[in-house]
């Protein structure tokens, strides 16, 4: 079955005549333009040029007229309705020598900017052909709507990031430019284009977007494209498959941020465990090297007494002998000074 040309289809199968056409499939009424399928299809179709010059112009804050745009993929890019999850952002060139890349993103990606930072190189090189003087390059200009908070360094809701000096902020060569397009950020009752155009953007029923369309015209032929859109069945059902894919990318994403978290709080018991262990090692190392401590005081104190005990007995056996020699020199005879001293006779007859 053919998708390549299903906004095409979308449009002029009922232009003018979808409001009164219902659909069983619990789907909203308007499908929301936060589906980058149908994000594309608003912005991204060559008859919708009008719709997209202004909304460029409230982006950048210069008129941009349908006349200045060039778009590079007008097309929607999927083939087939199995390629979930495929890009579909909206690349362009400007008359003014500009060349724009277009994304309506779901969901907190960490790795975003990065990717856009690789897209816009990717951008600028393909322009470079052998022998081309770098002179020739165009700048490239990413504008990223989100559906969720990416920046929480800011409460603004529109930020535009380039290559400036830190202190003097100046620009290097102009040659990159991130529009980031925060819808969550957006404040209630704001006014001006591209508040006007965010919150078009954002609507989700009817009323809500006949209350910001009585502001513009292409803002109500964009209503007129979100009608007839959503009047179209393959749409709806390229829809369902997109918001799916969506929805199955943010469980997969949930299950692995869920399964490291895990794995994060059973690594930190185990360090825990560890970590008793060790000091239970700790401890058990520290009572034997007191009890070591002690046997080497017991066994110094052992000494200490064996010492004393050989030091007393050594000092009787002096005193016997000289109390011996005394008597012997007095002329008592050996038999008696053994018997008064302990000694032997024999050992008296040799002093």
């Amino acid at each position: 079955m053919e998708k390549a040309s299903i906004n095409t289809k979308a449009q002029t199968k009922v232009r003018g005549k979808t409001r009164a056409k219902r659909f069983e499939d619990g789907l909203p009424e308007i499908l929301s333009p936060t589906v980058d399928i149908i994000f594309k299809i608003l912005f991204g179709d060559e008859r919708n040029r009008d719709i997209l010059a202004d909304f460029l112009s409230a982006v950048l804050g210069f008129r941009v007229t349908k006349g200045a745009i060039t778009l590079v993929d007008p097309h929607l890019a999927r083939d087939n309705i199995d390629d979930k999850l495929g890009i579909l952002d909206i690349k362009l060139r400007l008359k003014s020598g500009k060349y724009v890349n277009i994304e309506m993103q779901v969901g907190n990606l960490k790795s975003i900017f990065k990717r856009v930072e690789y897209y816009i190189d990717n951008m600028i090189v393909r322009q470079m052909k052998g022998g081309d003087d770098y002179d020739k390059i165009l700048p490239v200009v990413a504008i990223i709507v989100f559906k969720d908070t990416v920046l929480p360094e800011t409460k603004r809701f529109h930020c535009e990031f380039g290559t400036l000096e830190k202190t003097e902020h100046f620009e290097l060569h102009g040659l990159k430019a991130v529009h980031t397009l925060e819808l969550p950020k957006l404040p209630a009752g704001g006014s001006g284009k591209l508040e006007d155009w965010l919150t078009f953007i954002k609507s989700e029923k009817r009323e809500d977007y006949m209350a910001v369309v009585q502001k513009s015209k292409p803002m109500r032929r964009a209503l007129e494209v979100l009608e007839e859109a959503s009047a179209d069945q393959r749409v709806r059902d390229e829809y369902v498959y997109r918001v799916m894919a969506i929805a199955d990318e943010k469980a997969r994403r949930a299950y692995y941020r869920d399964k490291a978290k895990e794995d994060i709080k059973m690594a930190k018991e185990e360090i825990k465990k560890d970590k008793e262990e060790l000091k239970k090692d700790k401890e058990e190392i520290k009572t034997a090297k007191e009890e070591l401590k002690k046997d080497k005081e017991e066994i110094k104190a052992e000494g200490k007494v064996e010492g004393l005990a050989e030091g007393l007995t050594q000092g009787i056996a002096e005193e016997k002998l000289k109390n011996a020699n005394a008597m012997i020199a007095e002329g008592i005879p050996p038999e008696t000074i053994a018997k008064i001293t302990g000694l032997s006779e024999d050992k008296i007859r040799k002093l």
